[in-house]
């Protein structure tokens, strides 16, 4: 069997990845598990409980199984969120031309704002 980075990869279904997300938001509500700053120890031994309960035959581990996948999911969301935040702030832009040139238009001056 080979082993090494990325030899081992394990996939996930659409199961078990709403049953992840689903757990990591119930542990970070818990007060137990997440100050307002960050994870406390034993965190994802906690998530991999509930994760056997909600998917039992998965198997899956707090490390390497979720801990990796989590990691994943981050940043992807980042790169996501990144984007959202160019996306509405390029739509802002374009929402305060839109005003300007309406604005122009019903004060009766005829130019418009690039």
């Amino acid at each position: 069997m080979n082993t090494g980075r990325g030899q081992n990869k394990r996939n996930w279904s659409v199961e078990e990845d709403r049953a992840l997300i689903e757990t990591l938001q119930e542990v970070a509500i818990d007060t137990n598990w997440k100050n307002e700053k960050r994870w406390r120890d034993g965190y994802l031994v906690r998530v991999e409980k509930l994760m056997a309960l909600k998917v039992p035959m998965a198997g899956l581990k707090s490390n390497p199984h979720i801990e990796s996948r989590w990691k994943y999911l981050k940043r992807k969301y980042n790169v996501v969120a990144d984007m959202r935040v160019v996306l509405d702030s390029a739509g802002l832009r374009q929402q305060k031309k839109f005003n300007a040139i309406k604005t122009s238009m019903m004060n009766g001056v005829r130019y418009v704002v690039h």
